[in-house]
Formats: C-alpha cells, sequence, structure tokens
C-alpha cells in the first residue's frame, strides 16, 4: 500500500510488529465496523505501537480530505 508491505492478519499483528519493527498502525477500511477498529487498537497498544485511519468515505467524497489525510482514531469509529 503506497509501497510499504502489508504483512500479516489482524491476528498476526502483535507478531508482526516485533518481527518488522513497526512504528504505526494504519487503519485503511474507513468503513470497517467499530468493533473491528477496536480490534486493530488493542492490538496495537499492546504492542505499544500508535495507530491513525484514513478518513471516512463521506469526507473523501465531498473532498474535504484525501486518502494520504491520516488521523488519530475518535471515539465516533469505535461506535459506528
Amino acid at each position: 500500500l503506497h509501497g510499504v508491505p502489508v504483512v500479516g492478519p489482524l491476528a498476526g499483528l502483535v507478531g508482526v510488529a516485533d518481527e518488522y519493527r513497526v512504528d504505526e498502525v494504519i487503519i485503511a477500511m474507513p468503513s470497517a465496523p467499530g468493533q473491528v477498529v477496536r480490534q486493530v487498537l488493542q492490538a496495537a497498544e499492546q504492542v505499544g505501537v500508535p495507530t491513525r485511519t484514513v478518513p471516512g468515505l463521506f469526507e473523501l467524497i465531498e473532498g474535504h480530505k484525501s486518502v494520504s489525510s491520516l488521523r488519530r482514531v475518535e471515539i465516533e469509529d469505535l461506535l459506528r
């Protein structure tokens, strides 16, 4: 994804983060259910890696944001 390899599924995040010395986890699924976003956050917290997400679909469609405009995960992302 933009020259950065996707190296494994969510279930393997803890091992992958150590093996590849991950600096940051990017949630590239703006429409992912809140439960999935929470799982990503929990796994990233377990290995001490910050997490950001891409903007939502409506922000992209309206032209307010671009896919490269990463932001911190907010409570609304978890509640969906």
